[in-house]
C-alpha cells in the first residue's frame, strides 16, 4: 500500500491540502484556486489508480474533504465580494456541495465494503454533520436565510443517496434543519397583525415544503449510519410535523375568514340592496374557518365564530342566533385571553353585541312581566300606595307594618327576629327579604305575589342604603 501509485498521489495531494488548510490566508484567491485544482487532480488520478475498496474509500474521503474546504473558501470569497445580505450570490456553492456530499457518501460505502474501523466511518459522518451545521451557523451569523444553501445540501444528499445507497444521520439533520427554516419562514408570512399584507399562499407553500422534507428526514432515519443521531432526532421531527400541520389548518382558517370578509363586503356595498346570496356564501366561509380551527386553534375559532355572529346580527337581523355565536366567541376568547385579544376590534365588537343582547332580553322580560301583572296591580293601587307611605316612616316601622298587616301565609315564614326599640339591623332586613322574596312565594295567589314583589323592592333599597351608610 505504501509504495502504490495511488498512495503516492494521495500523499502529494495531502501535503498540498495541509498547506492550504493551515496557511490559506497567505495565498491570494487566484493562487489558492490553482492549488485546489491541482490537489483535486492528484486525488482524481489516485482514484483512477486505486485497485481495492480501501484505496477507493481513502480517495473518496480525500476528495470529499477537499471539496468541503473548497466550498468554504468560495463562501468566504463571496462574502468579501459583497454577497452578505444576498443569498442569491452564493449559487456558486451548489455544485461544490453536491460533489462534496457525493464523494463523502461514496467513501462511506467503500469504507463499509473494506471493513474500515468504526472510528474512520464516524469521522466521515462527523465531516458531513459539520458541513450541515457550518451552513446553518454561517448564514445565521451573516443574517441570511439558510434555506437556499440547505436546500442545495438536501438535494445533494438526495442525489448521492440514490446512487450510493448509503443512508446517514447527517442527511436526517440537513432535512430537519431545512424543515425548521421553512417553518419559520411560513410563520413570518403570517406574523403581521394587518390582515391585508399576510401571505397565506406563501405560508401554505412553506408549510407543505416543511412537511415534505420532514417525511424525507423520517425515511432517511431508517437503517442509517449514525442511527443514534437519527433516533435522537425522531421526537423532534414528530413534534415539528404536528406544528406544521396545525399551522396549515390555522392558515387555511385565516384565509377563509379573509375571503368571507371580502365576500361580505361585496354583499353589503356592491349593490343598492344587500345581496343575501353573497351574505350566505360569507357564512359558509366562516363556518369552514370554524371547522378548520376547532380543537386546534382557540383564538382562530373565536374570530370565525365572532364573524358568524356579525353576519346574523348586522345582515340577517337574527339576533337570537347571533347572540349564540357572540356568546360562544366570548367564551372561547376568555379561555386564552391574550392581551392582543382584549385589544382586538372583533373581541370588543362581540362583547358589546353580547351585552346589548342581554340587556335587550332583560328589558323584554321586564316588559312582559309588567304587562302580565298590570291588571292585578291596578286592583291593588291602595295597598301598594300604603306600602310606600309606610316605607317613608323608616325601616323599623315598615317591618312592623308588613308583619302585622301582611303576614306570610306560610306559618314558617314569620318574624323570627325581635324588632327591638334600639333600631333596625341588617339581620332584620335579610330575614324579611327571605320571607317575602317573590321566588319563594310563587305558589300563592297573584295578588300576594305582586305584594311580595313590591315589599322586596322596598326592603332591598333599605338594605342597600344601610350598607352605604356604614
Amino acid at each position: 500500500m505504501a509504495s502504490s501509485k495511488c498512495y503516492q498521489l494521495r500523499a502529494k495531494g495531502n501535503a498540498e491540502y495541509k498547506q492550504l488548510s493551515e496557511c490559506s490566508c497567505v495565498f491570494a484567491a487566484p493562487v489558492r484556486r490553482r492549488k485546489l485544482v491541482l490537489v483535486c487532480q492528484q486525488y482524481v488520478d489516485a482514484l483512477g489508480c486505486s485497485h481495492t475498496a480501501a484505496e477507493r474509500a481513502a480517495c473518496f474521503k480525500n476528495l470529499g474533504m477537499l471539496h468541503v474546504m473548497w466550498g468554504k473558501f468560495q463562501f468566504k470569497d463571496a462574502m468579501e465580494e459583497g454577497a452578505a445580505g444576498d443569498s442569491s450570490k452564493l449559487a456558486c456553492l451548489k455544485p461544490r456541495l453536491l460533489i462534496a456530499v457525493k464523494h463523502l457518501l461514496e467513501a462511506l460505502r467503500e469504507g463499509k465494503s473494506a471493513d474500515r474501523p468504526e472510528a474512520w466511518l464516524e469521522h466521515l459522518h462527523g465531516v458531513l454533520l459539520g458541513l450541515v451545521e457550518w451552513v446553518v451557523e454561517q448564514t445565521r451569523v451573516l443574517g441570511l436565510s439558510s434555506a437556499p444553501l440547505l436546500r442545495w445540501l438536501c438535494d445533494s444528499f438526495d442525489l448521492a443517496l440514490d446512487k450510493s445507497r448509503v443512508r446517514c444521520g447527517a442527511a436526517v439533520i440537513a432535512h430537519l434543519r431545512l424543515a425548521e427554516e421553512l417553518f419559520q419562514q411560513g410563520i413570518l408570512k403570517l406574523g403581521n397583525d394587518e390582515d391585508e399584507i399576510r401571505d397565506f399562499r406563501g405560508c401554505l407553500a412553506s408549510m407543505h415544503d416543511c412537511l415534505q422534507f420532514l417525511r424525507k428526514a423520517k425515511s432517511f432515519s431508517v437503517n442509517c449510519h449514525g442511527q443514534h443521531t437519527a433516533n435522537a432526532l425522531f421526537p423532534e421531527i414528530e413534534e415539528l410535523q404536528e406544528r406544521a400541520q396545525l399551522q396549515i389548518f390555522v392558515c387555511e382558517s385565516m384565509q377563509a375568514i379573509r375571503t368571507g370578509d371580502q365576500v361580505l363586503e361585496k354583499a353589503l356595498f356592491d349593490e343598492e340592496e344587500v345581496n343575501m346570496e353573497l351574505a350566505m356564501q360569507a357564512v359558509d366561509f366562516y363556518r369552514s374557518a370554524v371547522l378548520l380551527t376547532r380543537e386546534r386553534d382557540i383564538e382562530g375559532e373565536a374570530i370565525a365564530t365572532s364573524q358568524l355572529g356579525r353576519v346574523f346580527s348586522d345582515v340577517l337581523k337574527d339576533t337570537v342566533r347571533a347572540s349564540k355565536f357572540h356568546y360562544q366567541a366570548t367564551k372561547l376568547a376568555l379561555t386564552v385571553m391574550l392581551p392582543r385579544i382584549g385589544r382586538s376590534r372583533w373581541y370588543k365588537y362581540t362583547c358589546a353585541k353580547h351585552a346589548e343582547y342581554q340587556e335587550q332580553v332583560v328589558r323584554n322580560e321586564e316588559r312582559a312581566h309588567e304587562q302580565k301583572w298590570a291588571p292585578t296591580k291596578k286592583g291593588m293601587e291602595k295597598e301598594l300606595k300604603k306600602l310606600n307611605q309606610e316605607a317613608k316612616k323608616g325601616g323599623l316601622e315598615f317591618l312592623l307594618y308588613i308583619y302585622k298587616n301582611h303576614p306570610n301565609p306560610d306559618p314558617k315564614k314569620v318574624r323570627d327576629v325581635m324588632l327591638k326599640e334600639e333600631g333596625l339591623t341588617k339581620q332584620m332586613l335579610r330575614s324579611a327579604i327571605c320571607h317575602y322574596h317573590p321566588d319563594v312565594n310563587r305558589q300563592h295567589p297573584e295578588e300576594w305575589q305582586v305584594l311580595c314583589e313590591e315589599i322586596c323592592k322596598i326592603l332591598n333599597n333599605m338594605y342597600e342604603s344601610s350598607k352605604l351608610a356604614k
